[in-house]
């Protein structure tokens, strides 16, 4: 699954959902799931506003309870990515995403929890509150990318590099 197939499909695939779940009840962490993906059609989603489609995938009931985003970082290193001198691996943040999460950060404190799969060398998780993604992109100056696909609609994201994320869930 990657962003070149249909919004419809993608919102269907779990994978860093499902093994944040697995990490949550291993460490005993009570949760939620508050996201929309999954639970709504796209046409119904795609006509909500920009900051409601971008809600927070769950709610972990710790003391005071946080808002976690979870993510898949970029773990297989495109054609484009070398053309374009991204780093890798890397996390693709939307910019649109990013001044949504910067909203609920406002309501509930915020964290993305990043999963990169590295096949048969394991999967890393960072864990990166939004206000530190915001001071990093700040200080770092991050070049902004567009996506060149039609699912993605051109929309604009850094690529920021693994080792630049250094929180561990």
């Amino acid at each position: 699954m990657s962003f070149k197939d249909k919004i419809e499909d993608r919102m269907k695939f779990t994978w860093s959902e499902d093994i944040a779940v697995e990490y949550f009840k291993l460490k005993g962490l009570k949760y939620e799931k508050v996201g929309l993906d999954g639970k709504i059609d796209a046409q119904t989603r795609m006509s909500m506003p920009e900051v409601d489609r971008s809600k927070p995938d769950f709610k972990i009931y710790i003391d005071p309870p946080i808002y976690v985003e979870v993510k898949t970082g970029a773990s297989g290193r495109s054609e484009d990515d070398i053309n374009e001198g991204r780093a890798y691996p890397h996390f693709k943040f939307k910019i649109k995403d990013f001044k949504a999460y910067l909203h609920w950060n406002k309501k509930r404190n915020t964290y993305l929890m990043i999963h990169w799969d590295f096949g048969k060398d394991g999967v890393i998780r960072k864990k990166v509150s939004i206000l530190y993604m915001q001071r990093l992109i700040q200080n770092k100056n991050y070049k902004k990318f567009k996506y060149n696909n039609k699912n993605e609609n051109n929309k604009e994201y850094y690529a920021i590099p693994m080792e630049d994320l250094n929180g561990k869930f």
